[in-house]
This record gives structure tokens, C-alpha cells and sequence, in this order.
């Protein structure tokens, strides 16, 4: 990639936000230097290991693992025999640490995070080495005292002979025959040895031998000949203590070369994670998702935004996003619109956005896009004077171009801002004009700027172009920043010269300089611009209208079921009041039976029967119909989901899964679908399929009918089995170590997994303990389990009662 078209793109300014986010100085470094050269392939398996960790980071777990230090020359000195000394140490300490702490962090996140789960089944952590080094190096990188057995008694040897000398020496120089010879009323330690400092003209009068003198020769140190001797058996502990120091440290080094490659691969893939989170933390700052990268040559990218924008904004909605389309056979693009108006962004934000894909970042468009992966890149701008080459403006154009007209093909994209500007208007319009047919002969694909209105009707007369226009206000003679495609846009010179105060007299001059077939033009435009915004108006109402229609159709759709319920409500009521009735008159009726067998007794005995089963038969019909039409049907939750009042963050009842989750995204309309989250599965359901139901943010609810109950260890009956649990590495969760509440949340969590896998089956492993997580649990299963389930403790080859079963039915 040309270093200035990279220059152009302000590449090197993306990059310091994308090392700004990296912990490690590698990572920085890495992220530095990072070039827009991947294939497709390699472009779409970064894609897939970045997405997971923007959405973990979206539900607010950052892994942080802080500064990790570079090691491969400390590998290579361990590698010939070097002995490392404690601040090294303690460099491979943090990174021993980091290497557990992100273990454990992706082993909790594992199965909502693919990308995790892979660091975690690569990454081996050295539990013991951690444990080694931190018992025998401080935080400052010193030896600790229990080290060794050893050092703990050099070391304490040397504590009380350094009390016996300091106290010798005390009572030394405030004896009177030694004080009145002393420089300073104190002692010192001087070639590792405790001395005093005389004066000079007291040299023999105190019992020592001299150490050393002071710069200016007036002082002396004597060694006094009362701690000669533990100044003598200080040295012998020091020289066993640097002994000591250094076979500790050998041996340390030693634990950390025969683990140099583990710890060397760990390194290099914390360093990997480290910017695979760089580039996550990117894309959630720009809200950007992968879009589809084609086989062959393709512009339609929607919703696209300046990254630099995006990132230096106060908030992503301020800055406008736009869609970049060109339809077969188009594959020129004729920007037009007035001065500062946003021409050059557009062509800058699309040239950016290809070099983050080149690169594996994800860009900042809709989904729905699609962009082809360029061979070439081409980026050349009106305006690019060189005094160091004495090149003027239109010179160093023209040197710019060359490349362009000899290099680029059917897989280039050029951008090309104000094309041939710089030179007389009319050669340099037909000079553009000339570059364009001949680029587009050769079917390279082009963004282009211009003010040429020459070349704005060639765009408009050429089916392999297509015009677009940046938005102005007519009114307030602004720019809207917004690209309309399919027409050509006035550069409102004249009027932006009014609005920064050019007298008045000289812009109606130049009104009528500018001649009269040029204002026709800028009529003609001015005319299809204002009809384009009112038709645009127009059809924004409709789809407005059309919204309110579709709400109002949901609203009453869900009314509708409503007031169904309702009816089974009140039908149920009416059943309650029969049958209620029916029983009152249960026993009238078991005396009218009594009659009639009496009557039996005294008449015809067929007649009394045959009546009496008839009552009989009548009476079970007349209850069987009642129950039948008006069965009472199930009760939902909360009240219809209304459009206008939806936000961010609500709790929805989904009526096609029966559970609550929360809002994620809302449409434009009511006809869009809303993205919903459920425990770790995110759907995209209908209006019309919500509730608004009331409670906490983000509890989850299940309305369906709850039963669950114990299995016997044993099975069903004495002579059946129990129910076979098969473990794989998804169904079975560890809560051991946890609060009863925590262990509850995860269980819940594990069990909507297990749901949305379609496991039949799945582990708790809580332990035996005080039995008080284990009994909190199976209780839980029983009373609040929202899913049919049964239950069951583990066999002996299972893990026994430590572990609790879970069938769902």
C-alpha cells in the first residue's frame, strides 16, 4: 500500500486509538504497525475471533491482565545458562499471574465466548511456579527472608551481631577517652565494616585499625578492636548470604528455563489477546458489525461513518451516516454539492473503512453491507502542491494521477477528490473528463469530487456513472452532510460568498459574469433537487403513516387476544358458578333417585329405571358441555407492546419462546423486527409477538407451567435403573466455593443454555460441604425452576450427593 495514499486516509491516526486501547507495550507496537494486507479468508477468521469479544465486552466483562514486559531476551539468557536476578523474576511473576487470572476469567466466560473459551483450552498456567517465586522474591524484587531455611538463619545471625556491634560502638564513643577525639558522636559502616570517624590529631589515640579517611583528610574511620571481631563474622554472613542469594536465584531460574517455552507461548498469546481486545474495544466504540465481503467488484455500503469522526465525537448519533450504492453497470461515482459540504469525508470514510477491512478491523457500516476487497487503493487529491520538488498545485496533481492511469484495472478503487482543478476552468474540466472515460474504459472503479458542471452532465449521460449530491440547506445555506444519489449538486458558491459578507455588489457582478446558460443549469439542479426533497418528504410521510397503521393493526391484533382471554376468564368463572350449583343440588338429586327406586319398588321397575338413567346421562351432558365451550384458556403476562413507548433496556415477554427478556435494539418502524436477549441467545421477533411485563432489568421469567420432583437414586421402581447421564465438556456446571445466590444465577444461566443447545440432561457440581448449597438447589429445582424438569443425585461413580442430575422432560 503507497505510504502517502495511507497518509491521506489518516491511517497512522486510527491506529494510535487502536493502540490506545492495548495493555502490553508488544501490543502497542504490534497495533502500530499494522498493515491493510489480509486475504478474504484471513480477513473473515479475525472477523470471527474479534465478534465474540465485542459482544462480551457489550454485557460489560473487560479481561484485564495489565502491563506484560517482553521476555524473549530473558528466555534467550536463561537459554545459555544465565542466572536471572529478582526484578526479572518478578517480570515472569506477572505475567505467571496475568496467565491465571485470564485462565480463569475465559474458563467463567467460555460459554457465551467462543474466543475466550479458545485462549482458555491454550493458555497453561504454572500454578506452582507462581507459588515458588512469590514465596522467595518481594514486590521490589529483593530476596525474602524465608526464602530458605538458610537465609532465614544467616539472616537472623546478622540482625543480632549488627545489635551487639551498634551497641559497643554506642557505649565507645561516649566513653570520655574516646569522644573527646570523635569528628561526629555516631558510627558508620565503611567497606562493610563498622568504624567511627576520628580527627586526625587523634590518630593512635583509639584502639583500631583505619579504614579509610575522608575527601578532605581530616577525618579518619577507625575499625575499633571491640568489633573487630564481629565485623569479621559479619563479612563471613554476608559472603554466605550472597551465596545463599545466588543459589536461590539459580535455582529459580532454573524452575523458569525448564518451563521457557510454556511460558513464551502463554506470552505470545496474551500479547494475541491483547490485541484481538484492541480491536473489540474499536468496534464497540464504532458500533461496527462484519458485512459481507463479495467475489467480485462491489459498492453498497450502508450506514457508513468517518471511524476518526465516530471516535472524536461526543456521541455516535451525531455523526451522519450515509449509503455509498453503484448499481450494475455503474461503477463511477460523480460526487457533487457545495464547498465544505462533505464531499472529500465521503470518499476519505469509504477509503478508511476498506483499509480497516484490509486490515481485519470491522468496519463502521450496517451489516447489510458489502464491499469488495480491492487489489489497489488509489487515493489522489486536487490540492497537492510540493515546494520541495517546486511543484505547482496542478503539477503535482497531474504527477499524483500517472500511477492511476497506469496501474490501476478492475479490482482498483480510486478516489479522486476535485479532480484537474487547479488550471483554467474549461482545460481542466475536459482534461477530468478525459481521465474518467479512460479509467472507466479500463472498468476501474471510482469515487470522484468535482465542481465541473461538465462533469456532472457527463455523469448524468453515462450509464457506467451514477450522481450524487451532497445536502444544503436552502434556508440556512448550510450543509446537511447527507449523500442524495442520482443528482447532481450546486457548489452555492455565490451563496456561501453572501453568508461570510462579500459585499453585495460584487456577487450580483459576479451573478452576471457567471452568464445566463450557467444560472439555467444551476436552475435546472436547483428545480430536481426540490422536487427530489419533496418526494422524499412525501414517501417519508407514507412510511410514517404506514408505521401508525402497522401499530395501531399490532395494538388491536393483541387487544384482540386479549379480550379472547378474557372471554376464557369469564367462561372459566361461569364454570366455577355451574358446577358450584351442581353440587348444591347433587343431593336433591341422590333423593330424587331415592324416590324413584321407591317408586320402582311400587310400579313398573323398567319404567323407573330407564327414567333414572336418563336423568343420569342428562345431568353428565349438561356438565361435559359446560366444560367443553368454555374451557378456560391460558393467561399472559403484561400488557401489548406499544412502538412509540418501547426503549432500550425493556422487559418483554416473547410470546413464541414463553419467557422475558430484555430490549435490545429497536428498529426505525413498527414493522422492524426488535432484538431481544435471552439469557446468551439473542433473537428478532415481531411487535406483535411482545408483552411489556413489569420488574427488575433483566430478570428472567418463565410463564410455563412448573413441575419438577426428585427421582429416586434407584429409578422409578426397585428394578429399574436410573436415568443415564452422559457428561460432555457443555453439560456440567462447577458452583463449589460460591454463595447460595451466586451459584442460583449461574444455575438458572447454565439451564437456558442447556435448553437452547437441546441437551437432555446436565450436572451441578456443588459438593458435599454443609450440605446447605446442595439442599438450596434441589429446593430451588422444585419451587422455582421455570422449565419440566426431574432430578437426581450423582451414583458413586458420578461424584455421589456432591452432584445433582437435572432431567428435562
Amino acid at each position: 500500500m503507497d505510504p502517502k495514499t495511507l497518509e491521506r486516509l489518516e491511517w497512522p491516526h486510527l491506529l494510535s486509538y487502536l493502540e490506545d486501547f492495548c495493555q502490553t507495550a508488544a501490543g502497542k507496537e504490534r497495533q502500530r504497525n499494522l498493515q491493510p494486507r489480509l486475504t478474504r479468508s484471513a480477513i473473515l477468521e479475525r472477523w470471527q475471533e474479534v465478534l465474540p469479544l465485542v459482544r462480551l465486552l457489550e454485557r460489560g466483562y473487560e479481561p484485564v491482565f495489565g502491563e506484560i514486559l517482553p521476555i524473549a531476551e530473558y528466555v534467550h539468557a536463561l537459554g545459555i545458562g544465565q542466572v536471572l536476578d529478582g526484578e526479572t523474576l518478578r517480570i515472569f511473576l506477572r505475567l505467571l499471574e496475568a496467565t491465571q487470572h485470564i485462565v480463569v476469567f475465559a474458563k467463567e466466560r467460555a460459554e457465551g465466548c467462543s474466543t475466550m473459551a479458545s485462549f482458555a483450552a491454550r493458555l497453561q498456567p504454572i500454578p506452582e511456579l507462581v507459588v515458588k517465586i512469590s514465596r522467595c522474591i518481594d514486590p521490589t524484587g529483593l530476596i525474602r527472608d524465608d526464602a530458605s531455611p538458610s537465609l532465614l538463619t544467616i539472616r537472623s545471625q546478622k540482625r543480632n551481631l549488627r545489635k551487639r556491634v551498634e551497641s559497643d560502638l554506642n557505649a565507645l564513643i561516649k566513653a570520655p577517652e574516646v569522644s573527646r577525639y570523635l569528628q561526629d558522636e555516631f558510627y558508620t559502616v565503611r567497606k562493610e565494616r563498622y568504624v567511627i570517624p576520628i580527627k586526625l590529631d587523634g590518630r593512635g589515640r583509639v584502639q583500631g585499625t583505619i579504614i579509610s579517611t575522608s575527601k578532605s583528610g581530616e577525618t579518619i574511620f577507625v575499625e575499633p578492636q571491640v568489633v573487630r571481631q564481629i565485623n569479621e563474622q559479619l563479612n563471613d554472613l554476608d559472603l554466605s548470604e550472597k551465596i545463599e542469594i545466588h543459589r536461590i536465584f539459580k535455582e529459580l531460574s532454573g524452575d523458569v528455563a525448564k518451563q521457557a517455552s510454556i511460558i513464551q507461548q502463554n506470552y505470545d498469546l496474551l500479547i494475541d489477546l491483547d490485541c484481538l481486545l484492541s480491536e473489540a474495544y474499536l468496534a464497540k466504540r464504532l458500533k461496527a458489525e462484519p458485512i459481507e465481503i463479495p467475489d467480485s467488484p462491489r459498492i453498497d455500503v450502508r450506514d457508513i461513518r468517518h471511524p476518526l469522526l465516530v471516535l472524536q465525537a461526543s456521541s455516535r448519533d451525531s455523526v451522519v451516516p450515509n449509503t455509498i450504492e453503484l448499481l450494475e453497470p455503474q461503477h463511477v461515482l460523480v460526487i457533487s454539492g457545495p464547498n465544505a459540504g462533505g464531499k472529500t469525508v465521503i470518499l476519505k470514510t469509504l477509503g478508511l473503512n476498506l483499509l480497516m477491512i484490509s486490515a481485519g478491523l470491522l468496519p463502521a457500516a450496517a451489516s447489510s453491507s458489502a464491499l469488495f476487497l480491492f487489489s489497489d487503493l488509489f487515493m489522489e487529491l486536487g490540492d497537492t502542491q510540493d515546494l520541495s520538488k517546486r511543484l505547482s498545485t496542478f503539477s503535482g496533481h497531474l504527477n499524483g494521477l500517472k500511477p492511476v492511469l497506469s496501474q490501476a484495472g478492475p479490482t482498483s478503487l480510486a478516489l479522486l477528490d476535485e479532480l484537474c482543478v487547479g488550471t483554467e476552468p474549461h482545460t481542466g474540466s475536459a482534461l477530468a473528463q478525459a481521465i474518467l472515460e479512460d479509467l472507466a474504459s479500463k472498468q476501474v472503479w471510482i469515487l470522484t469530487t468535482t465542481h465541473y458542471d461538465s462533469i456532472k452532465l457527463f455523469a448524468l449521460n453515462s450509464p457506467e456513472c451514477r450522481s450524487a449530491a451532497m445536502g444544503f440547506h436552502d434556508k440556512t445555506h448550510s450543509p446537511t452532510y447527507k449523500l442524495k444519489a442520482d443528482l447532481p449538486g450546486l457548489s452555492y458558491g455565490l451563496e456561501l460568498a453572501e453568508q461570510v459578507g462579500i459585499p453585495e455588489q460584487i456577487i450580483q457582478r459576479a451573478e452576471k459574469l457567471r452568464g445566463e446558460s450557467a444560472a439555467e443549469f444551476d436552475r435546472a439542479i436547483e428545480k430536481l433537487n426540490k422536487e427530489t426533497s419533496e418526494f422524499e418528504r412525501k414517501n417519508l410521510d407514507i412510511e410514517r403513516r404506514s408505521s401508525e397503521l402497522e401499530q395501531q393493526k399490532t395494538y388491536w391484533q393483541a387487544e384482540t387476544a386479549r379480550l379472547k382471554m378474557r372471554r376464557h376468564e369469564l367462561a372459566g368463572g361461569v364454570i366455577e358458578k355451574y358446577e358450584q350449583q351442581l353440587r348444591e343440588k347433587s343431593g336433591e338429586l341422590e333423593k330424587l333417585i331415592k324416590e324413584y327406586r321407591g317408586l320402582a319398588e311400587s310400579s313398573d321397575s323398567d319404567q323407573a329405571k330407564a327414567k333414572l338413567r336418563a336423568i343420569s346421562k342428562e345431568t353428565d351432558t349438561v356438565l361435559h358441555d359446560l366444560k367443553t365451550r368454555h374451557r378456560q384458556g391460558p393467561s399472559l403476562p403484561g400488557k401489548p407492546a406499544v412502538f412509540s413507548e418501547l426503549k432500550v433496556g425493556d422487559r418483554l415477554y416473547v410470546t413464541p419462546f414463553e419467557k422475558v427478556g430484555l430490549l435490545i435494539a429497536v428498529g426505525k418502524n413498527a414493522t422492524d423486527k426488535l432484538e431481544i436477549e435471552i439469557g446468551q441467545m439473542r433473537i428478532k421477533v415481531g411487535l406483535e409477538e411482545l408483552r411489556v411485563v413489569a420488574g427488575s432489568k433483566g430478570q428472567e421469567v418463565s410463564f410455563q407451567y412448573k413441575r419438577a420432583h426428585k427421582l429416586s437414586e434407584r429409578g422409578a421402581a426397585q428394578n429399574e435403573r436410573p436415568k443415564t447421564f452422559i457428561p460432555t465438556s457443555t453439560n456440567q456446571l462447577d458452583v463449589r466455593g460460591l454463595t447460595i445466590d451466586q451459584a442460583l444465577d449461574k444455575v438458572w444461566g447454565f439451564m437456558d443454555s442447556a435448553i437452547l443447545r437441546g441437551d437432555a440432561a446436565v450436572m451441578v457440581i456443588h459438593g458435599h460441604g454443609t450440605a446447605q448449597l446442595k439442599n438450596a438447589i434441589r429446593a430451588a429445582l422444585i419451587n422455582d425452576s421455570p422449565y419440566d424438569l426431574e432430578y437426581r443425585a450423582g451414583e458413586s461413580g458420578e461424584g455421589g450427593d456432591g452432584v445433582t442430575i437435572v432431567f428435562f422432560r
